[in-house]
């Protein structure tokens, strides 16, 4: 798996069957299996033998090639290549896909995304259906959603990054409360190559990730999720709250990605609008402290929409929420109206759907273009969203 790619860093997740000697090769340009050793790894018992290799003092914009030696003996598996982008600077255009919610095995929609060609691919929550906090059978789950090729291709195709929600968790709507997160933290940490997860202080699988002029946050909406009967509580915990108001407020970029497996709207069950004094305030700093450029992505419900959430009040802008969801499961229903604080573009059920971004921050006024595609890769719906309307 590719993970997170900057412009001078990238990950490079691999599995052995065996505490092996991982030694891989990096080219900027020729055969990579020719060239010099860049890293070599010993993957471990302890870490279900899988590791990740952290390729630094990259150069921005460029190609590399790379092969892996499993006990010096060249793998045909384990091989691949991945860009860096181009400083921001140079508003280099990007593509972002994501998704949610693959609960069957056959999974053929991941053909149409590496179709796409995104840079980066974003699994949203329920990336599997392990529900479960033993350890072992979490890492089954992830070994075996692995194995699937379609979904292979994605990955070791493109700079993969992910959050959770409750089904690829602990359970079914289990919260911060519910036992056994610790072992599926450790899980999680193991099968993604995120930039970082947590802070020191603060376990979870949040983080974020910039990538030219767009950055991505990366949020936790169960480790610290209250219970939904508590209209006071919290969705993401009060530590994690201001990580978030921080590195939102240190952010420079044009667009803000904040990514979370729960939707923001009061559209379902088990979202942002369970907690509205939460919810309010977050949107209120939003407002009050002038971050522009903010779109939120949702995953979580089983149909795919487009909508933006109204914000009536003076210096608030409309939020963006684009949902995608399911990648292989089906089973969801549109709402038989909006409510009354948001208005929908588009909501599509009765099928597998992703999500893609094409952001482009060169245009006078910078845009990002969401489209809701299917099975097949076909277009289903569409909304543009311009930097200007974001402020």
């Amino acid at each position: 798996m590719i993970g997170a790619v900057t412009e001078s860093s990238a990950r490079v997740w691999v599995r052995s069957d065996a505490t092996r000697k991982l030694a891989l090769r990096l080219a900027g340009s020729g055969d990579p299996s020719a060239a010099p050793v860049a890293q070599i790894r010993y993957p471990r018992a302890d870490d279900d033998f899988a590791t990740v290799f952290d390729l630094e003092g990259l150069m921005p914009g460029h190609a590399y090639g790379f092969s892996i030696d499993v006990d010096g003996v060249p793998s045909e598996k384990a091989k691949g290549s991945f860009v860096t982008p181009k400083l921001a600077v140079n508003h280099e255009p990007m593509r972002v896909a994501f998704g949610s919610c693959a609960l069957g095995w056959a999974q053929p929609i991941f053909g149409a995304i590496s179709a796409e060609k995104p840079d980066v691919f974003l699994f949203i929550g329920d990336n599997h259906y392990g529900n479960t906090s033993d350890l072992d059978s979490l890492r089954w789950f992830y070994r075996r959603s692995l194995e699937i090729p379609e979904r292979a291709a994605t990955v070791a195709g493109a700079s993969t990054l992910a959050v959770w929600d409750d089904h690829d968790y602990v359970g079914n709507n289990t919260i911060g409360s519910s036992p056994g997160k610790e072992t599926a933290l450790r899980a999680f940490k193991e099968y993604w190559a995120n930039l970082s997860y947590g802070t020191q202080a603060t376990p979870g699988i949040f983080s974020t990730y910039r990538r030219g002029d767009v950055e991505f946050f990366l949020l936790d909406d169960r480790y610290y999720r209250s219970a939904e009967s508590n209209a006071q509580g919290t969705m993401l915990g009060a530590l994690q709250t201001a990580w978030l108001q921080a590195a939102l407020k240190a952010s420079t970029a044009t667009f803000k990605l904040l990514a979370t497996g729960s939707m923001w709207s009061a559209h379902s069950g088990e979202t942002w609008a369970d907690f509205p004094a939460t919810r309010t305030a977050f949107f209120n700093f939003i407002r009050d402290e002038k971050i522009g450029g903010v779109v939120l992505l949702a995953g979580d419900v089983h149909r795919a929409e487009l909508r933006k959430i109204h914000r009536t009040a003076a210096g608030a802008y409309d939020l963006p929420e684009i949902v995608s969801s399911p990648l292989a499961h089906g089973g969801g229903a549109c709402p038989a109206s909006s409510e009354p604080d948001s208005h929908t573009v588009v909501c599509l059920d009765a099928g597998n759907y992703f999500a893609t971004l094409d952001i482009d921050t060169a245009a006078v006024d910078p845009t990002l273009t969401a489209r809701i595609r299917d099975e097949a890769g076909a277009i289903k719906g569409t909304m543009v969203v311009k930097r200007s309307t974001l402020q």
